[in-house]
């Protein structure tokens, strides 16, 4: 009997141990390390400066209206809206959600952000506000100066967040961008810039919680060594793994390849205001048609991204927006000898140097389609002088119109042109990097946002961009798909076209 007590104890304490070990392992696998090729800016998503920083800013920043993975309009920090008349829209907010740091959400809340937005230095999502009235503590009116289509997309970005208004006014403009403090599923715990961004479980979020108890982004700009970092166990996804890896990442029974719609523009875009490629004069408009001739975006597309990608033969904008409705006849097709002759024809002396500024790792192969276009480029005569810089002084660099000819990519995250045309075109574009200013397009694009029939307003959008194709002041490449490689453990992993990354539905199994 003693020595059966005696096994029956060592058994229990046996259960115990596995029991307690097992939920220690579980707990501690509960975390997510992911790599990006590029690193964090900032914080401050009102002032953002790429992408990245949107992404880094969903786990913990959250918007009134968000998109749901069929990218429809779904409630978040507001519950309902109504549209009063065509000028003014009600939106209901959600009760009993604090931020971060313990300050109420509330109607004052999303007033402050809302005015902050509007006085940033990107005000493409909400330039159609007018006023902001507080009806109640949870009731918010939006007075618009105008008729806005996509008012519910622009709200669901991620520029349009809240955040805490106790954290805004006690903290200063500089530092604002080096912490963050929302209303998410998860908290900014660390952030390292170019090192590490830590994120903890928010263990008091209003809604469903998340999965991962721990979210850790880790910038790493070689392809190459992004691989290593997820074959070695390092880290359990990574963003743009090489096109030569994918075959050997779909090989190994430890990993897999996600693929995803994406709505990524990559495009060339020219400083107008350049003595050599700018403005109107014959020989520089030259340059510009003849390296539009001169670039084969078909095999950038069918051997540089090996088909992970779209060639953009329908136009700036993407065919998911355009939805069919687009002007075939706005794109110049490759062709050398055509390139040759106009450049023959302007005079343009052969061996003209021309400054090309691209990033580095920001978007898949973006150094190596630099160098192919290059190659390609140099055919008709001109040399291009690649100039490759990290994304943060790319922005500053182009921003700042001391590039000649850039190469850069840009989402569509409201699933709508505007915003996008917007921003990079219209004379008040907070990023209109080519110092373009043209009446008749910023008019255009105004009246398209205020027309509802989705085939009128593309006729209006088409009109705006052939005043752009014209002046040959874009070449659009190609478009982009959301592509990673992950560790089989990593689950429900789920990236949106606008490249959004939900994590709060992510777990390690």
């Amino acid at each position: 009997m003693f020595i059966k007590k005696r096994l029956l104890l060592v058994f229990l304490i046996v259960i115990v141990a596995l029991s307690y070990g097992f939920s220690s392992f579980a707990a501690e696998k509960q975390e997510l390390i992911i790599a990006f090729g590029t690193e964090i800016v900032t914080f401050d998503m009102h002032n953002y400066r790429g992408t990245m920083d949107i992404i880094a800013g969903r786990p913990v920043y959250e918007a009134l209206v968000d998109f749901g993975k069929d990218h429809n309009i779904v409630p978040c920090l507001a519950t309902s809206w109504n549209q009063i008349d065509t000028l003014t829209w009600d939106f209901k907010l959600r009760e009993g959600v604090k931020f971060h740091d313990g300050t109420t959400f509330n109607a004052d809340a999303v007033k402050i952000n809302f005015e902050r937005k509007k006085d940033s230095g990107s005000t493409a999502s909400v330039s159609f506000v007018d006023e902001i009235e507080i009806i109640d503590d949870y009731t918010i009116r939006f007075h618009l100066n105008k008729e806005y289509g996509p008012i519910l997309n622009c709200f669901a970005l991620g520029t349009a967040i809240i955040v805490s208004p106790s954290y805004l006014e006690n903290t200063s403009k500089e530092e604002i961008g080096n912490h963050a403090v929302g209303t998410g599923p998860f908290i900014l715990q660390e952030f390292s810039p170019g090192i590490r961004t830590v994120y903890v479980k928010n263990q008091d979020y209003w809604g469903e919680p998340a999965k991962l108890d721990r979210i850790e982004i880790r910038a790493i700009p070689e392809d190459g060594t992004r691989v290593m970092a997820l074959r070695s166990g390092e880290v359990d996804v990574i963003e743009n793994p090489s096109p030569n890896d994918i075959p050997s990442i779909e090989r190994d029974k430890n990993l897999y390849v996600y693929q995803s719609p994406k709505d990524r523009t990559l495009f060339i875009g020219f400083n107008l205001t350049d003595e050599i490629v700018g403005g109107d004069e014959e020989k520089s408009k030259a340059i510009r048609e003849a390296i539009a001739f001169a670039i084969n975006k078909k095999e950038i597309v069918d051997y540089v991204l090996e088909g992970l990608g779209y060639v953009a033969d329908t136009g700036f904008i993407p065919q998911t927006m355009s939805q069919g409705f687009h002007d075939p006849d706005l794109e110049r097709d490759f062709d050398v000898e055509k390139a040759k002759a106009i450049l023959k024809e302007a005079g343009i002396e052969e061996g003209t140097e021309i400054e090309f500024t691209v990033t580095r790792a920001r978007y898949l192969k973006d150094t190596a389609i630099a160098e192919v276009i290059q190659q390609q480029v140099g055919n008709i005569g001109l040399k291009l002088k690649i100039n490759v810089m990290d994304y943060g002084p790319f922005v500053n660099y182009v921003q700042g119109l001391e590039s000649q000819m850039f190469q850069q990519g840009y989402g569509w995250p409201a699933g709508e042109p505007h915003e996008v045309l917007f921003d990079l075109f219209h004379s008040e574009g907070a990023r209109n990097r080519l110092a373009f200013y043209n009446e008749e397009f910023d008019n255009l694009i105004d009246t398209a946002v205020e027309t509802v029939d989705l085939k009128e307003r593309m006729g209006l959008y088409n009109q705006a961009y052939k005043i752009l194709f014209d002046k040959v002041g874009v070449i659009p490449l190609l478009h982009y798909q959301n592509i990673f490689a992950a560790n089989n453990k990593v689950k429900d992993f789920y990236a949106a076209p606008g490249e959004q990354i939900y994590f709060e539905g992510i777990y390690i199994e």
